[in-house]
Formats: structure tokens, C-alpha cells, sequence
């Protein structure tokens, strides 16, 4: 799938991840679940996963984690995948915790499916889970312990 050439260097956080930000919605201990090359972006005090690009482990994270970031990661796999990821993600989380799901909402310019430069790049949408923010850019789903994944 090459999901890993999906990664831009970034100057500054993703748009979902200001938006959260802002409002004042990330709660310590923070991590960020797919960061691709964005990790030298985040806050010092943010954990950084990303199996690709930046090596850490997060074993020792699981039950741990306040908030989760996960931005454009489901966009790049396949559907298969999915739940996997969510699931996953849902392990980090503190009883009280939240993750915040960002897909993209705009479609990429060389469409869905597969890039001259090999990369995947699919429509997601979670109906299962709430979503709390939608622009004409990306999409923010909410996912805590409890969220049910069908």
C-alpha cells in the first residue's frame, strides 16, 4: 500500500489538530497515532507513534494515554485495516480518555485508489462513531473505551 509515502513534512500541526487544540481538547498525556514526519511539529510534551517514520514504542503506553490525535491514517489503509487501528487506539486510552479521528473530506487530487506515486488514498466514514467536527477539509471523529465498533 506504501501508506508511509503518505507523509508530508510539515511547518506547522494539521488543521484538525489546531482545531483541537483551540479548543481546548487535548488533555496530557497526549498522543500522537500515525504521526508520519509531523513529530518534530508537536508539542514537547506529546508522545509520538508512528511505526514508520518514528521509531517508539507505545507497549508501555496502553491504558495510559488521555488523548489520542490520529489524523489522515485510516484515509491511507485499507478498509480491512480499520477496526484494527480503532482498536488499537481504543487500548491507549485511560478509562476517561478520548481519541480524536481525523479523515480527510475533500477529495485527493489524483481521486481515490491508487497514485502514480503509489500511494492509497480512500473515503472514510465512521457512522458508528460521533462525529464532532466536519469542514469542507476533514472530518473529526470522537472514539473513548467505550465506543462500540461495528
Amino acid at each position: 500500500m506504501n501508506s508511509h509515502k503518505t507523509a508530508i513534512v510539515r511547518k506547522t500541526l494539521p488543521l484538525p489538530t489546531r482545531w483541537l487544540l483551540s479548543q481546548k481538547l487535548t488533555h496530557l498525556p497526549v498522543l500522537d497515532y500515525g504521526c508520519g514526519k509531523c513529530h518534530n511539529v508537536n508539542p514537547l510534551q506529546w508522545f509520538n507513534y508512528d511505526p514508520f517514520w518514528f521509531n517508539s514504542d507505545i507497549e508501555c503506553l496502553r491504558g495510559e494515554i488521555q488523548t489520542v490525535v490520529c489524523n489522515y491514517v485510516l484515509c491511507t489503509l485499507p478498509k480491512s485495516e480499520e477496526k484494527k487501528i480503532l482498536l488499537d487506539i481504543q487500548s491507549l486510552l485511560t478509562p476517561s480518555g478520548v481519541a480524536y479521528i481525523s479523515v480527510r473530506n475533500d477529495k485527493p487530487k489524483g481521486g481515490y485508489g491508487k497514485s502514480s506515486r503509489g500511494t492509497y488514498q480512500r473515503k472514510v466514514t465512521l457512522p458508528y462513531l460521533f462525529q464532532l467536527r466536519k469542514t469542507s477539509q476533514y472530518r473529526i471523529y470522537l472514539l473513548t473505551q467505550t465506543s462500540k465498533l461495528v
